[in-house]
């Protein structure tokens, strides 16, 4: 045995022996799981790692394209099985684990993404997909790899379904009423919108449908759900192989302008119709401001950001001024 897989199975014999005495650690289920999909690399340097990340070449990379498609040899296929064991067995032991959940759901999304560029690099029947309602992009790849019978499991996977099984199963978990529901929600929407998978947009809208149903309840985080909806536009880009997303506002120029005019309209609405309360005027004001400190040398958005100045949203009321201000 060479001294690396000896260091491997150390590793691995180290990490259960803890696990066995703290049962309750969802940081040691995660471990293990790095273990397996990652196992001729040291453990991260972070408490939580993160357990299937998929980095992509940067735009204009000069590398040809095997070197690129390497960049991902480090997350190991043939060590999903055991890593999706291990963090089920973590959400039987700790359901409401927010970090097991968010890591599953990122697990089965690196799992869709390596199983595709896998079979993109070895050429195993490319081509295009016409399914009604599907984004070809998500189809595309590994024709025949499940056999002459598996034709409808390959589509299943590709399209998404056990990713959408894991985030419904996130979310009816992990109420949006818990400590950290909304906060939970959040980091998905955070992470979905930099991952690098064909799926990200399908994904996002299981999450804005969650979010819309909270919105609907009239509840105190009702507000905090319609916000996320209302400004999802600004972050939102649809997956892009030739990019790698760093989050943040993806609009630019009149497209930004636009969109922050038609939010501000809608945040104008919600409070003259007294649907979101001081939590939805506290929030919109602070959003306010905040876009105009981050878009200063933009003269026209920060005219039209200002119309909604944050003196508008520093009580329960609605300031007339705010409220008869053309948009």
């Amino acid at each position: 045995m060479s001294t690396s897989m000896r260091m491997q199975a150390r590793k691995q014999k180290l990490t259960f022996s803890a696990l066995h005495h703290h049962p309750l650690s969802s940081t040691l289920y995660l471990l293990l799981s790095y273990h397996h999909l990652h196992p001729n690399s040291p453990f991260p340097g972070s408490s939580i790692p993160s357990t299937s990340k998929l980095d992509l070449p940067s735009a204009g990379n000069d590398n040809d394209n095997e070197d690129d498609e390497g960049e991902v040899a480090g997350f190991s296929l043939e060590g999903t099985a055991s890593a999706r064991t291990n963090i089920l067995l973590g959400l039987r032991m700790i359901p409401k684990s927010e970090d097991l959940w968010r890591e599953y759901v990122k697990l089965e999304l690196g799992w869709v993404e390596g199983l595709r560029r896998r079979w993109k690099v070895l050429g195993v029947n490319i081509g295009s997909a016409n399914n009604e309602g599907m984004d070809p992009d998500t189809l595309t790849g590994g024709e025949g790899s499940f056999g002459p019978d598996g034709e409808d499991a390959r589509k299943s996977i590709l399209s998404g379904q056990l990713i959408i099984h894991a985030l419904n199963s996130a979310l009816a978990a992990i109420a949006a009423t818990d400590s950290n529901g909304m906060e939970f929600r959040k980091s998905l929407v955070d992470m979905l919108r930099t991952y690098p998978s064909a799926l990200r947009s399908k994904c996002l809208e299981v999450v804005y449908a969650d979010l819309e149903r909270i919105s609907a309840e009239g509840s105190d985080i009702s507000s905090e759900a319609r916000f996320m909806v209302l400004t999802k536009e600004l972050y939102d880009r649809p997956y892009d192989p030739e990019k790698k997303d760093e989050g943040g506002v993806v609009l630019e120029g009149g497209e930004l302008v636009d969109a922050i005019g038609r939010i501000g309209k809608e945040i104008r609405t919600v409070a003259k119709a007294g649907k979101g309360g001081a939590r939805w005027l506290d929030m919109a004001g602070d959003w306010l401001v905040s876009q105009m400190e981050l878009c200063g040398d933009n003269a026209d958005l920060v005219r039209s950001l200002q119309i909604l100045d944050k003196s508008s949203f520093l009580t329960s009321s609605v300031n007339t001024s705010f409220l008869s201000s053309p948009l």
